[in-house]
């Protein structure tokens, strides 16, 4: 019996830590919409905290890379709108910040792909 707790507790971390968007490991990272989901206004974003190392944030759409930021100590923000309109649900944000988490994607909350 508690194996199989453990077992489904390990399966609700693991749901957590491939979250579709956004989520936490040691700071806030991933693909954040602007004001809504289709104005193509979103953002790749590494917040601040949890230590000092370089964060990168990147911006593809349709698989293609737009844009991006490397960032010491800071927050990584990356705004579409600094490399033109694009299509918000075909859209990932790249996230790393080393040595707390490699770099994995994040797509958008309405992925049409």
């Amino acid at each position: 019996m508690a194996a199989l707790i453990l077992s489904f507790s390990f399966g609700a971390i693991v749901k957590i830590a491939f979250a579709n968007d956004y989520h936490v490991n040691c700071v806030g990272h991933g693909f954040l919409h602007g004001a809504s989901w289709t104005d193509g206004s979103f953002f790749s974003r590494v917040e601040g905290g949890c230590g000092s190392g370089s964060r990168r944030c990147d911006i593809f759409v349709w698989g293609s890379y737009v844009g991006g930021l490397s960032v010491g100590g800071a927050t990584c923000n990356a705004w579409s709108r600094d490399w033109g309109d694009y299509t918000e649900c075909a859209a990932t944000a790249h996230t790393k910040f080393l040595p707390y988490f490699s770099e994995h994607v994040h797509k958008a909350s309405n992925w049409c792909r």
